[in-house]
């Protein structure tokens, strides 16, 4: 788990208006001495498998890693909008379980549970994506 991560609030604006890129931000992360740099759905250009490789990879080359990935909505507008959009734009759903333990099952047994009994992803497509917690915060 990072010691110190960052989301770029004073650059939200011009990140999402694409006047600053989401690489730009690791950049400047990177010169200031944090562990993690943390993004937000609006800052990236597409949510396809090479284009978040390159995120991830621009931030492990420079020593970051990429903690959380926050919604934090914008209140005038309902959440669930956004989550809406992001399926309608990838096909991908969102659903986020917080639970105060696992009862000393594993995440994984617990993933492939909580998948079943919600039913998700697509029968014909693989896009469920469990993101599990990192191994030091569980």
């Amino acid at each position: 788990m990072p010691l110190l991560a960052a989301f770029p609030k004073g650059f939200f604006d011009a990140i999402v208006a694409r006047q600053m890129t989401v690489f730009d931000w690791i950049e400047i992360a990177a010169s200031l001495d944090l562990d993690g740099v943390e993004l937000y759905p609006r800052f990236l250009d597409s949510f396809d498998s090479p284009f978040l490789a390159r995120v991830r990879k621009a931030a492990e080359q420079r020593g970051l890693v990429i903690p959380m990935f926050c919604n934090s909505p914008d209140f005038t507008q309902p959440v669930t909008e956004d989550i809406y959009q992001f399926k309608a734009k990838t096909g991908a759903q969102i659903q986020v379980l917080i639970v105060n333990t696992l009862n000393d099952e594993p995440i994984e047994n617990v993933t492939i549970q909580i998948f079943d009994k919600w039913k998700l992803g697509d029968a014909k497509k693989d896009t469920a994506k469990p993101v599990p917690p990192p191994k030091a915060s569980r």
